[in-house]
């Protein structure tokens, strides 16, 4: 199972999260340091593993859902 997206966590960790957060790390720093915070859940069959953070990366999702 791939870790990442999609990333849901209680608002009352935002403000920790975004003070540790780098680069495209995001809330990895966080999430490391509070293991306990996480539970994995298998969103392997659900869609696309495309890092999408902005609207100039939508065409990744170009081919997404399309047969064939």
């Amino acid at each position: 199972m791939r870790r990442g997206h999609p990333l849901v966590f209680d608002g009352a960790h935002a403000a920790a999260a975004a003070a540790l957060a780098a680069g495209d790390a995001g809330a990895r720093t966080y999430l490391a340091e509070h293991p306990e915070l996480v539970d994995l859940v298998d969103c392997s069959d659900l869609g696309s593993a495309a890092d999408v953070d902005t609207p100039a990366d939508l065409p990744l999702l170009q081919d997404h859902g399309r047969d064939g």
